[in-house]
């Protein structure tokens, strides 16, 4: 009697999928790691959503456990013993091995192997020499392929039953594994995984399958040429929870430490009013709240207040703050995952901007041997320099200082994220770089430092790295430039710089 291992019941009132915006979450931290969208994906669908979608590695997980019991149960020693005797009985046994032709057609791809058993329930049932050949050779190349151990026989009647299941086994396998390794899933047939695993894994497989489109749908994705893009509202999410996950640190944190504010100093501006949105001050505009009120539900009384009647005054902020934010590029910045820590501040300080001081002006400055400008919806897809790996902190305090020029009538800073001390510098049209610092370099980078406080440019340096010890570059820096140095790392670099801005809008 054959017995098979089946998955646990299937009960959809307790089985719920994420929405689009759970997985836009997700595929965040890979996306901002790597930098590529394909992969993130690709990430998501191998490693699911916790216990509320299982991913495609926990799926092959499950079919090779089901094949390492089928393989642990079964003895194919006796099946093929029966095999000779039918063959004894009819054509003989002795030309069996000259029938090697007839063994199976197998394909090998995804790491498994299948077997074409489609004609062999009908043959068996005759009884026919040929079926009998083709029979042994195909239990044959099973046994030289797979390590059967256990004690289990199996009778001839068994035979097609056994191989329809074993065939299915490494079937999904096989399907599995080529997911895993980025097959698109369109190509592969769900039914044998449902049939294997059952009905919740069938589940998660289709919806993996629409992945793309569910994002799609939902305004969080979209597809230019080749490529997939986040929209404008998906970086938006991303951002804003970023911001968010920041402020719930340092309201933990504050809360334990020490007294602040996080708010900026701001007036209210009495000519201008506009509909009120989560995490914005209160300054309600009563009289246009209770008109719109009054516009929403007519001449019946009482007169009821809904969220979206409230309008609020627009912060006017007494002070402009315009700020180049410069993230270093540098292979080093890989370490600690401090690169990825950047770019997640960068964008959550590009949307407290947005969000809470509009009127202020914000650039993003990415170096290593090169400075260049990076626009906000570029930072999810950027990636350290792995072929430009120097520190040219001179050309970004160039280039800020070019931004800035514009920019007359602002409070104007460098907050400038980095691992190290300069290695890269300008001499003219030259470019030197040198790994430990020359002190060519220190001294070019510094005149570039002078020049930024001539034009009233100051200069915050938060230095990633394990240990405090000022370095000298630090230390002349600050001795030149009115600004601060800190040292930070991965796990506190976002709240010390969301913090440092809102501190600096209120002392101004």
């Amino acid at each position: 009697m054959l017995t098979f291992q089946y998955t646990r019941a299937y009960n959809q009132e307790f089985f719920s999928l994420p929405s689009p915006e759970d997985i836009l979450f997700s595929l965040s931290e890979p996306l901002l790691e790597t930098g590529d969208i394909k992969k993130a994906l690709q990430q998501f669908i191998n490693l699911g959503e916790g216990k509320q979608l299982k991913g495609l590695e926990e799926l092959l997980s499950e079919t090779r456990k089901i094949k390492d019991t089928f393989l642990q149960t079964y003895n194919l020693n006796s099946a093929l013993d029966n095999i000779q005797n039918e063959l004894e009985k009819g054509s003989g046994w002795s030309g069996l091995t000259s029938h090697k032709t007839d063994s199976p057609a197998r394909e090998r791809k995804g790491g498994a192997r299948v077997l074409n058993v489609a004609e062999l329930r009908e043959e068996l049932q005759a009884k026919s020499t040929r079926s009998l050949h083709h029979l042994f050779f195909l239990l044959k190349n099973l046994t030289e392929n797979l390590p059967f151990t256990g004690s289990q026989s199996l009778s001839l009647e068994e035979l097609p039953e056994f191989i329809e299941r074993i065939n299915l086994i490494l079937q999904v396998e096989k399907d599995l594994q080529r997911a895993v390794w980025g097959y698109d899933l369109e190509t592969i047939e769900s039914k044998p995984i449902g049939e294997l695993l059952g009905e919740e894994a069938l589940l998660s497989w289709e919806y993996f399958k629409g992945v793309k489109s569910k994002l799609e749908k939902a305004g969080l994705l979209e597809q230019i040429k080749n490529n997939y893009r986040l929209t404008r509202r998906g970086v938006y999410l991303i951002s804003s929870k970023i911001l968010k996950d920041i402020f719930d640190l340092l309201k933990r944190d504050l809360l334990g430490k020490h007294p602040a504010s996080s708010s900026g100093n701001t007036g209210i501006d009495l000519t201008n009013s506009k509909p009120y949105s989560f995490d914005l001050p209160l300054n309600i505009n009563l009289p246009r709240t209770l008109m719109n009120a009054i516009i929403r539900q007519g001449s019946s009384s009482p007169l009821t207040l809904e969220p979206q009647d409230f309008e609020i005054y627009e912060p006017e902020y007494f002070t402009r703050s315009a700020t180049v934010l410069g993230l270093d590029m540098s292979q080093s910045m890989k370490d600690r995952n401090n690169f990825l820590t950047a770019k997640k501040v960068a964008l959550a300080l590009n949307e407290l901007i947005r969000r809470r001081f509009p009127q202020d002006y914000l650039a993003i400055v990415g170096f290593s041997t090169l400075a260049r400008q990076v626009t906000p919806a570029e930072l999810p897809y950027l990636r350290w320099d792995a072929e430009q790996s120097y520190t040219n902190i001179q050309d970004a305090l160039r280039l800020s200082r070019q931004l800035l020029k514009q920019k007359s009538r602002h409070n104007k800073q460098v907050i400038l994220i980095t691992d190290g001390e300069p290695t890269a510098h300008y001499e003219g049209n030259r470019l030197y770089f040198q790994f430990p610092p020359h002190p060519a370099t220190i001294e070019h980078t510094l005149e570039e430092v002078k020049q930024c406080t001539r034009e009233g440019i100051i200069i915050h340096i938060f230095m990633m790295v394990k240990s405090n010890p000022l370095t000298n570059f630090v230390e002349e820096v600050i001795r030149i430039n009115p600004g601060q140095a800190y040292y930070t790392n991965s796990e506190t670099l976002g709240e010390n710089i969301i913090l440092n801005y809102l501190v600096k809008k209120k002392k101004r």
